[in-house]
Formats: structure tokens, C-alpha cells, sequence
């Protein structure tokens, strides 16, 4: 998991129009475009009520708008050339960048040889990022090793740069934590710790609210987060998935008011909520869906094998 220090804030104007261009195509109009829309910007500081004189800027590009993550992907195009020239295969979203591989931990010569590319790899970009006014935090990128349960993984670290860095048991990635085993076990705690705070505070003013404005406040702050990600949860086991469980349980109860004893089933089926494991496979099978109809990345389709019966079934024609 790389770290970058203020990777929007360091972008080179003149550098990036120049990658647009001859990497992506974009000349005339187009290209006059995003040059009217990054360049003649200008800055200042308010302190006190009193504003400073107006510093135009020469790096960075907008924050908040669709175009920032992309124009990043796109300055960042080169990243992906050196990880793919080191057989490493990677996952940008923004400035969130993953790079990843598969090997035997317990073979010494296939472990070796992985750190070796993985720390050639890293060096080749901290040098690119070095021209490219971007700066990867050593100090905060961390490592992950998944391994099956009971196993270990000793005396491995990586060198990015002066610091050495030794895996760590849980990563947080875009939201997600994942830990070495892979269980989701903590991910599952860390999501039921935040929603049973935000139930705790909409409880204490539900007296005041209505159920359409209660529903509202929990659709935002609860049910969103049980649906975030939720697709990694496929194949848990049971008593994880009970912790979700019970917070939407809890949380419709506080909707409908209903005591803490009665049945959880019609008060779901009154809200037209699915349970917990229902969301979980609906959205699996809705990435499924996107994908068999080009709605959904290429990354994801490739994923997929259709299955083709080696004979003619008398069913395969029916709609």
C-alpha cells in the first residue's frame, strides 16, 4: 500500500498537458480545454479577515471535481509501465495505489526473489516520482502478507528507500480493513463499532424525529455503511455476519419503534430490508450481472468463466 505526501497538490501543469497529449491523444480543441481549465488559477490565504496577494499556481490540479482523480491517473500513467516491466501487478484508484503478487512463503529462493523484484520496483518509482515532483512516504507505506490460518511468514520485510518496513497483521484500504488471514473479522468489528455509535446518537433524539426522517438519517449513516464493501463478505462465516446482523436489526427497531423481543422477521419485511447474507450475495450477483452485459469494468469481466455444458441441454433455449 503506497503513501503519497499531497499527491494532488504537486502535479506540474506544463508535465501533465504534455502526458495528455502524447500519451493519450488529446490535441486542438480538447487539449485547449483542459489547459484553459488547469492554468491561470490563482491562490490566497485568509487570516484574520485579511486576504493575501493572489500567487498563481503552477502545480496541482482541482480537488472535488470528476476530472482531479483522472487527470492523477493519467500524470501517474508511468507507474503502471514499471510495475508491469517488473512482473508486479498493481491497482491505482486516485491516489490510492496498490501493488501486489503471488508467491510460496515458506519456498527461500521464490521469497528472495520476490522481494528482490518488489524492492527493484518500488526504488524505480521513487526515482520516477523524484522528476515528477511526487514523494512516496516510506515511513507510511505498509506491507501485507496473506497467508492461510496457522501460518506464518518470518523475517520478511521490505526496503523502500532508507526504511525498512515488516508486514503488518491489518491494512485499511479504501475503507476496507483486511487482515492477514483474510476472515474479515476485523473489518466486520470496525464496521459494527461505527454503526452502533451513530444508532446510539439518532436513539437519543428519536422522540423528536419522524420515521421518514429517522429512516433517512440511518439509510445514511448505518445502512450505507453495512452495503459498502459488503461483496468481500461472500463466503463468511456465520457468527460474522450475525455482527452486521444485529446492527440492522437495532437499526429497525429504532425506525419502527419496536421492543427488543419481538420478532426481528415482519419489522425487516415492513422496511423491505433484505437480511444481512441476502445483501451480501445481491451484490455479488449484481456485479455478476454488469459484468455479462459490458456494464462493468473490463478488469471484472475478465474474472469471469461462462460456464458451457459440453452437451446441447434441451433448457439451453428458453428465455
Amino acid at each position: 500500500m503506497l503513501d503519497l505526501s499531497a499527491a494532488f497538490d504537486t502535479i506540474d501543469h506544463s508535465t501533465l498537458l504534455c502526458r495528455l497529449e502524447q500519451d493519450f491523444g488529446i490535441v486542438g480543441k480538447p487539449l485547449q480545454w483542459m489547459t484553459s481549465y488547469l492554468c491561470e488559477r490563482h491562490q490566497t490565504v485568509c487570516v484574520n479577515g485579511e486576504l493575501s496577494k493572489p500567487v498563481r499556481m503552477t502545480f496541482s490540479v482541482p480537488q472535488g471535481s470528476v476530472l482531479g482523480p483522472k487527470n492523477y491517473i493519467m500524470y501517474t500513467k508511468p507507474v503502471g509501465a514499471i510495475c508491469r516491466k517488473h512482473k508486479l501487478q498493481h491497482h491505482f484508484y486516485a491516489d490510492d495505489s496498490q501493488l501486489y503478487m503471488a508467491f510460496k512463503p515458506k519456498e527461500t529462493i521464490a521469497r528472495n526473489e520476490t522481494l528482490r523484484r518488489i524492492e527493484a520496483c518500488l526504488n524505480d518509482i521513487i526515482l520516477w516520482m523524484n522528476t515528477n515532483f511526487l514523494k512516496l512516504n516510506a515511513d507510511k507505506t505498509e506491507v501485507i502478507v496473506f497467508v492461510p490460518k496457522r501460518s506464518d511468514v518470518e523475517d520478511l520485510t521490505v526496503r523502500v528507500g532508507d526504511s525498512v518496513i515488516k508486514p503488518s497483521t491489518t491494512v485499511r484500504n479504501l475503507g476496507a480493513v483486511l487482515d492477514s488471514h483474510l476472515n474479515m473479522e476485523q473489518h466486520v468489528n470496525s464496521v459494527s463499532r461505527s454503526c452502533f455509535m451513530h444508532i446510539r446518537q439518532i436513539g437519543q433524539i428519536r422522540k423528536y424525529l419522524t420515521v421518514d426522517s429517522t429512516r433517512t438519517l440511518i439509510n445514511s449513516l448505518v445502512t450505507s455503511r453495512l452495503d459498502y464493501c459488503n461483496s468481500l463478505l461472500y463466503g463468511s462465516p456465520k457468527y460474522i455476519l450475525n455482527k452486521l446482523q444485529n446492527v440492522q436489526n437495532t437499526a429497525a427497531r429504532i425506525i419502527t419503534r419496536t421492543p427488543r423481543y419481538c420478532h426481528i422477521t415482519p419489522v425487516l419485511k415492513e422496511l423491505h430490508w433484505l437480511p444481512v447474507h441476502a445483501r451480501v450475495e445481491y451484490k455479488l450477483l449484481t456485479y455478476v450481472f454488469k459484468a455479462l452485459h459490458g456494464q462493468a469494468p473490463t478488469y471484472i469481466r475478465n474474472m469471469l468463466d461462462i460456464y458451457i455444458p459440453s452437451r446441447q441441454l434441451r433448457s439451453q433455449n428458453d428465455c
